[in-house]
């Protein structure tokens, strides 16, 4: 079973680096929360496959406020 949407950041394509980030940021409500992500990676031209993705979810927290 899925949580709620608390909120969806915008996408955010990055070029040349190693690592990307987002924030999807709202008021403080207390609760536990898990963030979900996806993300698909475009290969330089001759790689084989040519493009990846994949999905993760994460811990869940629990914030007081």
């Amino acid at each position: 079973m899925w949580d709620p949407v608390v909120n969806q950041s915008a996408l955010r394509t990055q070029h040349n680096t190693r690592s990307a980030q987002n924030n999807a940021a709202v008021r403080c409500s207390p609760g536990n929360y898990r963030g979900w992500m996806y993300f698909k990676v475009v290969f330089p031209p001759g790689y084989n496959p040519p493009t990846a993705s994949a999905n993760g979810l994460g811990q869940e927290v629990s914030l007081s406020c």
